[in-house]
């Protein structure tokens, strides 16, 4: 299962380029949304328990 890493950073870090709302929004809303989609995406496959580069790695040699 993949899970949200906290960020490196306070999210007013990189004030006033991204406003520390921009930042929470993002940070907890739209990757909090890749996180549980990628989930739902390996969710009963082999790939459910592997870390996410496994995950990636195996996308990369996935037939097109």
């Amino acid at each position: 299962m993949i899970q949200q890493m906290p960020l490196p950073f306070a999210q007013d870090a990189v004030s006033p380029a991204i406003s520390a709302e921009a930042m929470r929004f993002h940070y907890d809303k739209h990757f909090v949304g890749y996180v549980t989609n990628a989930n739902a995406d390996v969710e009963g496959t082999a790939l459910a328990d592997v870390p996410l580069e496994a995950i990636i790695f195996a996308a990369m040699r996935a037939p097109i």
